[in-house]
């Protein structure tokens, strides 16, 4: 059976996701036993509030394997779901915006390579979200193995200068499913409403009838523009919790609570949670898009999909999608056939259970071909051509004034007779001629 290369892509970017979850909400560590392991890149987030609309700077590679490693880098857009994990927009005009000095290379063991970047704020927008992505892999995969190709990125989070727009829209609350007695996830998820990235924080009030049984806080976390996700805090209910329990959520950056009451029964909360799995988008003729919708949860769901095609900020085809039942542990698969011109697309994919968001995705789709922006120069290609505009400049000024001078000189000077030799006097006419003035 052959393998799908796109989505071979969007499995490899998924693990590199779950690897990197933490980054948009604190700075990345790698996991190190002894010695780092395969290639590493520094560093892995770019968060800077500009006080201009450009950037420059380095990002550095080294290969911590015995062996070469060959390297592929691209520059992608930056999303996330709903837990955090980022999501690489590989089709997004942030290729537009941030451009690298190199796009592959081998990288011997121990080796380091400095890319130097370049970048701008678009116009219009009030922030630049984008991702440098490193794929490596051996030189030559080892007999009877598949090549596996690994991903390291350093993420963009960019602010240019104010003023901003930081709102945020609270959009769920509540309870992730777990086992009685055990410490669960206390949530509320919020949508980033505003034009650059968000850090909110707040607290779940949880009470039963006039009972308050806790106030837990909430882990301030990154939330970019159009994006939702959820802050977490962690709380044990007591065991054998039976009935209705309220969820107060307030979070900065809102102007409101969001209230949810949510069924007990011995201590595990009644509600419906999904994932959204094996997300891609393709070109097949046309627009395919395909997802698996999975009961992660102890009831059974009949989920909505919301689907969403958008270019910028425009959105051009939408679908609701409604699931039949799928029982716990279970499956079902979602396809949407949007028609769409020629273009690049951000596609987003909600699960909804009432207004309840459970899951949250997005990738890229391009439909035809889409013609890429020239790269902007760089400073010493710049300075080039300031300095050869000034010397044609300079050159065309030189010139124009001796053709200035040329004329001049032609309407004033003198016109002298010519005499051929024939013509010319001889000596004793002069004479007579001078005698007798």
């Amino acid at each position: 059976m052959g393998i799908d290369p796109s989505r071979a892509r969007r499995l490899i970017a998924a693990c590199a996701a779950s690897v990197l979850a933490a980054v948009l909400g604190a700075p990345f560590s790698f996991a190190q036993d002894s010695a780092p392991q395969g290639v590493e890149i520094s560093p892995v987030k770019w968060e800077k509030d500009l006080t201009d609309t450009g950037v420059s700077g380095q990002i550095m590679l080294i290969n911590h394997e015995a062996t070469p490693r060959k390297i592929s880098v691209m520059v992608t857009g930056l999303g996330h779901d709903l837990d955090g994990s980022p999501e690489f927009l590989e089709n997004s005009s942030a290729k537009d915006a941030l451009h690298v000095d190199a796009d592959s290379f081998v990288l011997e063991p121990a080796g380091r390579k400095t890319l130097a970047f370049t970048g701008k704020i678009p116009d219009g927008e009030h922030g630049l979200y984008a991702a440098v992505v490193a794929e490596f892999a051996p030189l030559t995969p080892q007999a009877g193995q598949i090549e596996v190709r690994s991903r390291v990125a350093s993420l963009f989070l960019l602010r240019g200068p104010k003023p901003w727009v930081q709102t945020i829209d609270v959009v769920d609350a509540g309870i992730l499913s777990g086992t009685s007695g055990s410490e669960v996830n206390v949530f509320a998820a919020a949508k980033d409403t505003g034009n650059v990235h968000v850090r909110p924080s707040g607290t779940v009030k949880i009470t039963q009838g006039q009972t308050v049984l806790a106030t837990v806080a909430l882990k301030a976390e990154n939330i970019l523009p159009g994006f939702a996700r959820r802050l977490v805090g962690k709380w044990t209910p007591p065991a054998g919790t039976t009935g209705k329990l309220t969820f107060d959520a307030a979070l900065t950056n809102s102007s409101g609570h969001f209230r949810k009451t949510i069924d007990f029964s011995g201590g595990v909360a009644q509600r419906p949670t999904a994932k959204i799995e094996n997300f891609l988008a393709k070109n097949q003729g046309g627009a395919l898009i395909a997802l698996d919708v999975r009961n992660t949860g102890a009831v059974p769901l009949s989920p909505a999909v919301i689907l969403t095609a958008t270019q910028g900020k425009i959105e051009r085809a939408r679908t609701v999608l409604a699931q039949k039942e799928i029982t716990t542990a279970q499956s079902a698969a979602v396809e949407w056939k949007p028609d769409l011109p020629d273009g690049t697309y951000v596609i987003t994919a909600q699960v909804k259970a009432g207004d309840e968001l459970l899951d949250q995705a997005a990738t890229d789709l391009r439909i035809g071909a889409v013609t890429a922006r020239p790269a902007p120069l760089k400073g010493a290609d710049r300075m080039l051509l300031i300095i050869i505009a000034l010397l044609l400049f300079v050159t065309g000024f030189i010139l124009l004034l001796i053709l200035w001078k040329l004329r001049d000189d032609e309407r004033g000077a003198p016109v002298m007779p010519i005499h051929s030799p024939a013509e010319q006097p001889s000596a004793a006419l002069r004479e007579r001629k001078r005698t007798s003035a």
